[in-house]
């Protein structure tokens, strides 16, 4: 029931982001949008924790993070076929992952290991939101999680999801300066200019996303091989290294596309750790 209504929350409020016309109304959606989609990552990741067996869970958790990237992926898909359209379009097609909740209420039931829990609980809830920080070990914890949790998070979004932006500014000087841009009518330029940046930033965060797609599965196989904690220091380490190597190191379409791989290896790598290790 949580992750339907989690999914509801993020993709009708996507919708929403396609029909607004003010800047701090878009703001509105966006938060609520990012609320949902926290929401259903927690529930996801506490479903596929109960229903896999011990020995294949952190395998099992990798991978349903890793498919993340494919949304990610798809995202890039449908910007760059339906920009021409508008922006709008693009947003109301991100509402569609409402139909999930169908199959959802069909054919997901809840985890065995969930039910025997809330049979066998004396409380009326069977945790609360109190105890991770009035209990001393899970206060401990949650402290030492969030902060981790924020070390990615504002990474990925302050500097990860930041590449296209990153990518636009860069190659804008070169694509204005190019003979297939001057060999334009002067009054077909900024169109031309801007449809080429859109397709630019897309094909780059498509790669990225494929990056992300492997570097994920790569934590999760490491961390079965050489433990949790030293999977999360080395991707904590290759992602400030890769951050460092694409800022200064893009000059062109094929060094973005490089780095761009890169970059979502080892910086999208972490969020594989949070579903595995926390």
């Amino acid at each position: 029931r949580t992750m339907m209504i989690t999914i509801l929350i993020y993709a009708c409020f996507t919708g929403l982001n396609g029909l607004v016309t003010e800047i701090h109304w878009y703001a509105v959606c966006r938060f609520l949008t990012a609320l949902g989609v926290g929401g259903e990552f927690a529930a996801g990741a506490s479903l596929v924790a109960e229903v896999w067996p011990n020995r294949s869970r952190p395998m099992a958790l990798g991978a349903s993070q890793a498919l993340s990237a494919i949304g990610n992926m798809g995202a890039a898909v449908i910007t760059l076929a339906l920009s021409s359209m508008g922006w709008q379009v693009v947003y109301f097609v991100g509402a569609s992952p409402a139909l999930v909740v169908l199959w959802i209420r069909a054919s997901v039931k809840e985890p065995e290991r969930w039910k025997e829990a809330k049979a066998s609980s004396t409380q009326e809830e069977l945790g609360k939101i109190s105890d991770l920080l009035r209990v001393p070990e899970l206060r401990r914890n949650t402290i030492s999680g969030v902060l981790m949790a924020l070390a990615g998070v504002g990474g990925l979004w302050g500097v990860a999801f930041f590449l296209p932006d990153l990518v636009g500014s860069t190659l804008k000087p070169i694509i204005t300066k190019s003979n297939v841009i001057l060999a334009l009518p002067e009054s077909a330029r900024d169109g031309a200019i801007k449809k080429t940046l859109t397709e630019y930033r897309s094909i780059v965060f498509f790669v990225q996303n494929i990056g992300a797609f492997v570097g994920m599965f790569a934590y999760a196989a490491l961390s079965e091989w050489k433990g949790r904690r030293p999977a999360l220091v080395l991707f904590f380490v290759l992602a400030y290294l890769s951050v460092q190597a694409t800022f200064w190191g893009i000059h062109d379409l094929n060094s973005a596309i490089l780095l761009a791989l890169l970059l979502g290896f080892c910086a999208l790598a972490p969020f594989s750790a949070y579903a595995v290790y926390f």
